[in-house]
């Protein structure tokens, strides 16, 4: 991994701190950022409308 190339930190260590000093994502946290993102930012702006016409509000209801 790259990060243990940049840090030079050995095999044998947790990398999870390591991201975290250097605030990077895994792979499949960064996928999700990224599509929230997008979403936030089609119906935030009218940037990209294609995609603001494909995305609907759902409100769910109030459970008391």
């Amino acid at each position: 991994m790259l990060a243990r190339v940049v840090t030079n930190t050995r095999r044998r260590d947790h990398i999870t701190p390591v991201l975290a000093d250097m605030h990077w994502l895994l792979v499949r946290y960064q996928t999700e950022y990224k599509a929230a993102l997008i979403i936030f930012k089609a119906l935030s702006t009218q940037q990209m409308q294609y995609l603001s016409e494909l995305i609907h509000h759902y409100d769910a209801p109030i459970q008391l």
